[in-house]
């Protein structure tokens, strides 16, 4: 009877250690380090576990070993060798960790909610970011503009502004090194200038002026490159500006309208840690309503934020 038990032992030890030795394959997606970001694709692997780097060629060139998980992503530190971006991983067959004298005690699923990468240094740049923005803007607007002397006289009025507004910003990661920003916010247009003759205000005034609030939203797609904690990135997008609220001396009420842009952008993105960045930018906005009576519409956009990862 004891043989017996012995035979059935060995055979369930056998079939454990084979059952642990299917590969269980993942990419290396970023190296920092001494730490690298891995994908998984189970959700058992647990903190402890070690795996092996293969690169292109099927060699092993590194052993890594699971610090923290979330979801099917993880942070692996580097036991030896070296990891490359783009390295596939394998586990360790656990009958090889015993034999190193490596063995751990696995504690935490890749499931558990509350693993959290920001306990080290690491930065999971994938993921998705909200940050609330302060816009600081310097406005042109010329315009033509004629009196109502015997022989009218006509002349170009440039008017313009320094302005602030405020805006909340999306970014969604759509592949590595691009994601699209998208915005809502409140813009204030104020610019002013001094005309020549009386041409503002029902041609009876030199005060020429536009006082408009508006309610814009749009999105930019953004081409980025990381480097440490920053994160550099160039794009294009759109807007739409509704006005909320409208009064000009220099502007007719058609000329008041929605307006519509494209903007042209670069910026950077400060990672303070795993969990909060600041985003600023500077924009260059297109304007779709210049018109023979407004040949100009001039706004450039300096922004400066505060946000945090999800």
């Amino acid at each position: 009877m004891s043989n017996f038990i012995k035979f059935f032992f060995l055979c369930f030890l056998s079939f454990f250690l084979i059952a642990n030795s299917v590969v269980q394959a993942g990419i290396i997606q970023q190296v920092k380090n001494d730490k690298v970001l891995m994908t998984l694709d189970d959700a058992q692997v647990q903190i402890g576990d070690q795996f092996y780097g293969i690169n292109s060629d099927k060699k092993k060139t590194s052993v890594l070993e699971i610090t923290t998980i979330k979801n099917l992503k993880a942070v692996a530190k580097i036991i030896k060798g070296t990891a490359q971006v783009n390295d596939t991983t394998e586990k360790k067959p656990i009958s090889t960790i015993l034999k190193s004298g490596n063995s751990t005690t696995p504690t935490v699923p890749a499931t558990q909610k509350n693993a959290s990468v920001s306990k080290n240094n690491f930065i999971r740049y994938d993921r998705s970011k909200f940050a609330v923005n302060l816009l600081m803007s310097a406005d042109k607007i010329s315009t033509k503009q004629t009196d109502t002397q015997p022989l009218p006289q006509s002349e170009d009025v440039d008017l313009t502004g320094n302005n602030f507004g405020i805006a909340a910003s999306i970014d969604v990661q759509i592949i590595d090194w691009v994601d699209l920003r998208a915005f809502a916010g409140y813009e204030i247009l104020k610019v002013k200038a001094t005309s020549q003759f009386l041409s503002c205000a029902g041609k009876s005034s030199t005060d020429c002026n536009a006082d408009i609030n508006y309610l814009s939203f749009g999105g930019i797609i953004r081409f980025k490159y990381i480097k440490d904690n920053f994160e550099y990135w160039g794009g294009l997008g759109a807007s739409i500006k509704q006005p909320l609220t409208k009064k000009s001396t220099a502007l007719k009420e058609p000329d008041i309208a929605r307006a519509n842009t494209l903007i042209g952008a670069i910026g950077l993105d400060y990672y303070i840690n795993n969990n909060y960045f600041v985003p600023v930018s500077f924009e260059y906005h297109k304007s779709f309503n210049e018109s023979e009576t407004v040949p100009v519409i001039s706004h450039n956009v300096v922004t400066l934020g505060f946000g945090f990862m999800f």
